[in-house]
């Protein structure tokens, strides 16, 4: 499977993945339980996975993926990438008729399926299937195909060219897809490995689904232009799974979310005993209770827990805070990652704001998007002049460490006072016996808006209405307390963890409850 013209630092994926093939033939690319794939052998499938999607697609352009966390996704992927294609992926857990929906809206030539999601049907709907006939690594395999035809692999690359279109959480307004090119998904993921300290040697553990954008660009590119070694969770997360999956895998290094870290601290002590071979746990997205890192640091000592902060639209990465800054900065995400610039600007104004002033978030690097897909009008939103505006809220300090207070759109304006839905959050997660929390604006003829706040109890001891407000009462202004407190037994979530405010406010719940 050749292509000339490499560079030392090559600009497209496909020129990566032979670098790694040139250089790392016997190395172990992907590792799925017991299966283990050389990128010689990873080489091997995506050229039998790109001679089979020629024969059958006439012209590449979008392409959905909807593989689970499989070896199978990595070849699709990186089959579609060589033929000139785009990704588009869609979450394991996505409904049926979601899926076709927005394939038909994107005008996708093919969607790439197997049998867990075979029930797909109508439109160009391909069913592809890793197969162990060999008794060892994986070839592709394609069932009951007619003689296959290569394609012309040799074709010149863009590295300016769209790779993937990556779906925004949508927990905030109307889904979107994320353009990353070649180039921008390269120059995020290099700078990812340089802020968090990974080599070529890292085996890197996926437990989050393959269509996040965390995972995307920090763990499938990055792992494929550094030679390194992708191994796939089997099944559903679980502190049992995980610790067999990284134990068989040797796993250096890992993704998690929020969720995924508190259930890691709260597993029994030989449910973490298979983790000894993490040096590198990277977690985001959502907030995490400072309790929780405390544990993980206690009870996996030789795994550095790295915060990072980011979002779809930048690549995702934008920041890193390393375990010796945070015990400096407690409560700081970060310091820019190399090649990302930020500034915090005026909200009323857009003026850039010194060191230590609130403001809007808004940075500027080679890895952030290019654009949504087929929304100009979107697109000229958040991009201007070159700067992301990020929608978040936040301060830097005078070394750079930003720190955040909120996000724009979960503003909450009360009897003409605007408050942040996050620090309202903050605050409530602080309350003895609180597991999780969220607060939304309702209507209220006098003030404008009011705030209900959501409560999720841990077990036990459960705080009541009384025990919250006496918490608050002491640490927050008058109009940022909650007009309204519901006790309920889980918050709604989007896909990736975070909080659907959309669905919370959705919600029928009922008056205090006081018990």
């Amino acid at each position: 499977m050749g292509m000339g013209g490499r560079s030392a630092a090559p600009q497209h994926v496909i020129e990566c993945l032979h670098r790694s093939i040139d250089e790392r033939p016997m190395h172990n690319a992907i590792v799925f339980g017991r299966q283990r794939l050389t990128f010689a052998e990873l080489g091997d499938a995506v050229q039998q996975c790109a001679e089979f999607l020629h024969s059958v697609i006439a012209s590449p352009g979008l392409v959905g993926l909807r593989l689970g966390r499989t070896p199978e996704y990595v070849v699709a992927y990186l089959a579609v990438a060589a033929l000139g294609g785009v990704v588009v992926p869609f979450d394991d857990d996505a409904p049926t008729e979601e899926v076709l929906s927005e394939a038909r809206a994107l005008g996708l030539v093919a969607i790439l399926t197997n049998r867990k999601f075979a029930h797909l049907h109508g439109g160009a709907v391909i069913q592809v299937e890793g197969s162990d006939s060999r008794g060892g690594p994986i070839p592709w395999a394609v069932r009951g195909l007619a003689p296959l035809r290569p394609p012309a692999l040799a074709q010149p690359v863009n590295p300016d060219a769209p790779l993937v279109l990556l779906r925004t959480s949508g927990s905030t307004w109307r889904p979107k897809r994320v353009m990353l090119t070649h180039r921008s998904a390269l120059a995020s993921s290099r700078a990812h490995r340089l802020s968090v300290g990974h080599g070529p040697d890292e085996v890197s553990l996926v437990a989050l689904s393959m269509s996040y954008g965390y995972c995307h660009t920090t763990q499938l590119v990055a792992q494929i232009d550094a030679g390194g070694t992708l191994a796939l969770l089997p099944g559903t997360f679980l502190p049992r799974t995980f610790g067999e999956a990284v134990w068989a895998a040797g796993a250096t290094t890992t993704t998690l979310v929020p969720s995924m870290m508190t259930m890691l601290a709260r597993a029994p002590d030989r449910k973490l005993a298979d983790l000894a071979s993490l040096r590198t746990i990277v977690f985001g997205g959502a907030p995490i209770r400072a309790d929780i890192l405390d544990n993980l640091r206690v009870r996996l000592p030789r795994a550095e827990l790295i915060q990072t902060y980011g979002q779809t639209e930048a690549g995702p990465r934008i920041t890193t805070l390393r375990a010796d800054a945070a015990q400096m900065r407690p409560g700081s995400v970060g310091r820019a990652i190399p090649g990302m610039r930020i500034e915090i600007r005026s909200t009323e104004n857009g003026e850039s704001l010194p060191p230590c002033q609130t403001g809007e978030v808004v940075v500027c690097g080679d890895g952030v998007m290019s654009g949504y897909f087929d929304d100009a009008a979107a697109t000229a939103e958040v991009l201007r002049d070159g700067w992301l505006h990020t929608g978040d809220l936040g301060w830097l300090d005078d070394a750079g460490f930003l720190w955040l207070s909120g996000r724009m759109r979960n503003l909450i304006i009360t009897a003409g006072l605007n408050v942040v839905a996050e620090e309202i959050e903050a605050h409530l997660r602080q309350v003895p016996g609180v597991a999780d929390a969220a607060v939304f604006g309702e209507p209220d003829e006098l003030r404008g808006e009011s705030i209900h706040a959501v409560i999720v109890r841990l077990g036990g001891a459960a705080p009541t209405e009384r025990d919250v407000r006496t918490f608050l009462g002491p640490r927050m202004q008058p109009h940022k307390l909650p007009r309204r407190i519901s006790f309920v037994s889980e918050l709604p979530k989007t896909s990736n963890g975070k909080v659907d405010r959309v669905g919370l406010a959705r919600l029928r719940i009922g008056g205090n409850d006081d018990r």
